[in-house]
């Protein structure tokens, strides 16, 4: 059955709404990053921070507030007539909520633990819900009214691409007729030193695919939309997903896993790989995910279709990835793509040459078909793959 994305809000290291988000995009150019240092491995990372002011969490759901709803809050002001008017549509009960995270609040409750061990107790206006992981989607539930399931994924960072995949499943059954879906994620300490203490971070800026990558680059944001079967600019085509069942931290080297969610979401389209405009790769920088991807797309859509990795520009966030990534590719097709360009992948130039040989945009490129994939993999070798389309 056809579902579209009605609307988007988004915000990362590049913008706090969609338009400067996608303004930012199209110069290529990052501005939310930040050297942390020292980590407890006395290392530095680089992080991606959202830019720009964050719209408040109301004061009468002052119990939710922390800077991954504060971010939730901000995208969703910007699909709110869109929710508003699928609430009066089809009824509160016929709307759902389905969001990706991996941390949620955590970054406020480190704070908060920090007060705590420098004064004498708990602060009054402490909830330990904002930092619980459906929390978010608890809050979004108080904000909109909505009715229908709520509840958050948690599979590291394909999160938010598990969440629009069961959205679409809720859309394709008729089960509800309109799905609030995407995700967010804070930076916090947890996080950081824990991919430091796997030795994958990068003190620069991250270069995925280049024979010096040395690490990822941990960025926040949330990115939410309105899926329904109403009929709309962007269709939700293809989704695929699989499990490598390789190990806990590293993919399968074949690529096995991520070939078969690419697959799957190109036959559920109805596409060939050649077909495929653009795709946004999960492209970590890390040593093992670059040489798995480079492998997986090379053989599933060969070696001309343009590809990038737009972690350069936001960051790695985590369970948002998937809905931060697909967002920008959203906002790519809501252009004119007979004018809009793909930005080149953002890195040092330097390709590794033990890499399968995809075609990593190098100037910007025009858009060839209405077809886009983005594609994302994490801990467990749970992998997504996602195909949008825009309709003539």
């Amino acid at each position: 059955m056809a579902v579209y994305i009605q609307g988007i809000g988004i915000n990362n290291a590049l913008g706090n709404n969609r338009e400067a988000v996608f303004a930012q995009f199209n110069r290529n150019q990052g501005l939310g990053h930040k050297r942390i240092e020292p980590l407890i491995s006395q290392r530095a990372a680089t992080v991606c921070e959202v830019v720009g002011e964050l719209a408040d969490v109301p004061e009468h759901l002052s119990r939710y507030r922390c800077r991954n709803n504060q971010m939730l809050y901000t995208a969703y002001l910007e699909i709110k007539d869109l929710v508003d008017a699928a609430i009066a549509k089809y009824g509160a009960e016929r709307v759902a909520i389905v969001l990706g995270t991996t941390t949620s609040g955590t970054g406020d409750g480190e704070e908060m633990r920090e007060q705590i061990n420098s004064t004498t107790g708990l602060p009054p206006e402490y909830d330990f819900v904002k930092e619980e992981t459906n929390g978010g989607a608890e809050f979004l539930q108080q904000v909109t009214g909505v009715k229908g399931i709520c509840y958050t994924v948690s599979t590291a960072c394909t999160s938010s691409g598990k969440a629009m995949i069961a959205a679409k499943r809720y859309l394709d059954h008729e089960m509800y007729d309109a799905v609030i879906v995407g995700g967010a994620d804070s930076l916090c300490k947890m996080t950081i030193n824990g991919f430091d203490a796997l030795e994958s971070v990068d003190p620069n800026i991250s270069v995925p695919f280049s024979k010096n990558r040395v690490g990822i680059n941990l960025g926040e944001g949330a990115s939410l939309m309105l899926l329904s079967r109403e009929p709309a600019d962007i269709q939700l085509m293809g989704v695929g997903e699989s499990s490598d069942a390789y190990h806990i931290s590293s993919p399968d080297p074949e690529a096995v896993g991520a070939k078969i969610a690419m697959q799957q979401a190109l036959d559920m389209a109805g596409l060939k790989g050649s077909d495929i405009a653009y795709i946004n790769l999960h492209g970590t920088g890390t040593p093992k995910n670059d040489i798995m991807e480079a492998k997986a797309v090379y053989e599933v859509l060969g070696p001309e279709t343009p590809a990038s990795s737009t972690k350069g520009l936001i960051g790695h966030t985590l369970g948002a990835a998937s809905a931060q990534e697909l967002g920008l590719c959203v906002l790519m097709l809501q252009a004119d793509i007979s004018k809009q360009l793909i930005p080149p992948h953002l890195y040092d130039g330097e390709k590794d040459p033990e890499l399968h040989d995809i075609n990593l945009v190098a100037e910007p490129t025009p858009i060839r078909s209405p077809y886009m994939m983005s594609n994302s993999f994490a801990f467990g070798g749970s992998n997504a793959s996602i195909v949008i389309g825009k309709v003539s």
